[in-house]
């Protein structure tokens, strides 16, 4: 059966959509599908969303999808003689029996609108929807909120619509589901600062200036989705041992992550793979929707508590948070806490629950 993956990113709204439906494509892939993805760029021909997708066998379309006449152009060609809804009732009425599509449908998205979703669930036969807010009434399938906040969303109930809803349900990529926890060391010797894909470039410089003035001889790895505007005068003041890495592979990235002692991070899809690995982590806000993320591994006491990038006196905070992890014995608290709210397995379970392959 064919797997259409439709999602969106960029250099305004970051990868995290992306990175999600790249764990399922890996997932379908290994077990013998042909997914293709279907990604709006934030900026019409952005060809750097093309340079986060690299997995062999995977096909990969790039347009605007939420255009609904644009969206029914392509899956015309792409699924051929898939009936619609109506035409599969016509064949029941007819004594003909249940017409399957031959269609599985995920769709990861914050922009597209109701009649896009009825129209993916008119052609498929299953679907999967990521929500992390409720945003939308659905008009079907199954909406998937891997958060740890998501058994508090009242998400409405009945009309065909089956909800997977928590850690258990949460996409991790296959090189962070794979790696091993990492080893709390005695000493921290290494930070990593995650900020995601976003604009980040004033406070990657506040977070910096701070952790120098205080922990100078720790060795800093810095993130980011795209490299740093001004980012040889952020270098000047960010000491010798701070190292800059922008566009990296899922490999890259979890390896970071593997020989991490603590990790700052904004809070999106990056906290639930730092969680993986079980990284002691202080997580902060940068984004409305990371709020949810972020309070519920604070309501579990998984991680420290940054703050909110756009407070005053958020770089403080981290620094204050980071002066809490030097303890050893606190480190490991954290780890071992993190590690037991994602075990890797999320994906593998939303498929074996929705999709016939």
């Amino acid at each position: 059966m064919k797997t259409l993956i439709l999602t969106e990113g960029g250099s305004v709204s970051g990868n995290g959509h992306i990175t999600r439906c790249l764990s399922f494509c890996h997932e379908l892939i290994s077990k013998g599908a042909a997914p293709v993805l279907v990604i709006k760029p934030d900026r019409t021909g952005e060809a750097a969303v093309l340079e986060t997708v690299n997995i062999t066998g995977l096909a990969v379309e790039q347009f605007d999808w939420h255009d609904l006449k644009k969206l029914k152009d392509f899956t015309a060609h792409f699924i051929g003689g898939i009936r619609s809804s109506e035409q599969k009732k016509d064949a029941t009425r007819n004594g003909t029996g249940n017409i399957k599509c031959g269609l599985n449908v995920i769709a990861d998205s914050y922009k597209a609108d109701f009649d896009v979703y009825a129209y993916l669930c008119d052609i498929s036969d299953n679907q999967i929807f990521f929500d992390d807010y409720n945003r939308i009434d659905y008009p079907g399938g199954h909406v998937l909120n891997g958060a740890v906040s998501a058994a508090k969303i009242a998400y409405a109930g009945g009309r065909g619509v089956n909800y997977l809803l928590g850690p258990s349900y949460q996409p991790i990529r296959i090189e962070f589901a794979n790696s091993s926890p990492v080893k709390i060391k005695k000493k921290v010797l290494k930070v990593l600062i995650t900020l995601g894909g976003s604009d980040s470039d004033e406070v990657c410089k506040r977070i910096l200036e701070a952790l120098v003035e205080k922990f100078a001889d720790i060795e800093k790895k810095i993130v980011t989705g795209r490299p740093l505007n001004g980012l040889e005068e952020i270098k000047k003041n960010a000491g010798e041992n701070a190292h800059f890495h922008s566009g990296l592979s899922a490999a890259q990235m979890a390896a970071l992550m593997s020989e991490s002692d603590i990790a700052v991070s904004a809070g999106g899809q990056t906290l639930y793979e730092l969680a993986r690995l079980g990284v002691p982590t202080i997580a902060f806000i940068m984004a409305e929707n990371q709020r949810n993320n972020v309070n519920g591994f604070l309501e579990l006491r998984a991680v420290e508590n940054g703050g909110e990038s756009a407070d005053s006196g958020f770089e403080n905070k981290i620094a204050r948070a980071m002066a809490g992890l030097i303890s050893c014995d606190r480190r490991r608290e954290l780890s071992e806490i993190f590690r037991k709210i994602v075990d890797g397995q999320g994906v593998s379970r939303c498929i074996k629950e929705v999709f016939t392959l």
